[in-house]
């Protein structure tokens, strides 16, 4: 693409371009309840300032490589269905992602693992199928999931920056486990924002 070693990158790139690097190094992930990263990493940086500049996100340097993330599922979907047209070897990847329903994340990413380090896109052996994840019901807070036992709603799980906690005591009423989850939830943002400090 270039004549000299350090000569810049035009300002002007086609979205073939960045598909062209995004197959040779690019990964797209999905987790939470539809979350989208997309990364590349590259030794040479005005390639990641590129990609800045085309689809924002930003930059990073860490294992003698820089990174362009982008962790915006929106933009993520913007950059994947750029792309999409000129993409070989991650076209699969991308139409996971862009097909992927709610909720459906963690089984799309599972899905996904099966190709990272795959540049010919020949599937990882087999894997034990994905849990499937736990809905939220309507009108929940961020951050409170429900549990099920025998199909039927028995409690539920308060979750905040990796830890949970649960409540299903079988003497409580729906209403009583929902505010003691909230509550708790409340208790476990205050304990991470001091231990933050």
């Amino acid at each position: 693409m270039k004549k000299e070693a350090d000569e810049p990158i035009e300002r002007s790139l086609s979205d073939a371009y960045f598909a062209g690097f995004f197959d040779s190094e690019g990964t797209v992930e999905a987790f939470g309840f539809n979350q989208i990263r997309t990364r590349c990493p590259q030794k040479y940086r005005p390639i990641c300032d590129a990609y800045q500049l085309r689809f924002e996100g930003g930059v990073c340097y860490s294992g003698g490589k820089y990174h362009w993330n982008l962790n915006h599922a929106d933009k993520c979907i913007k950059m994947l269905h750029a792309i999409q047209p000129y993409s070989i070897e991650k076209l699969p990847q991308i139409d996971l992602v862009l097909n992927m329903k709610n909720n459906e994340a963690p089984i799309v990413n599972q899905a996904l693992k099966q190709y990272k380090g795959n540049q010919l896109g020949r599937p990882a052996p087999e894997k034990k199928e994905p849990q499937q994840p736990k809905k939220r019901l309507h009108g929940l807070p961020r951050y409170i999931t429900i549990t099920r036992k025998k199909g039927e709603i028995c409690g539920y799980v308060a979750n905040y920056k990796g830890k949970s906690r649960r409540f299903a005591s079988s003497h409580d009423t729906m209403e009583v486990k929902l505010a003691k989850a909230i509550e708790r939830l409340e208790e476990m943002k205050r304990e991470y924002a001091e231990s933050s400090k």
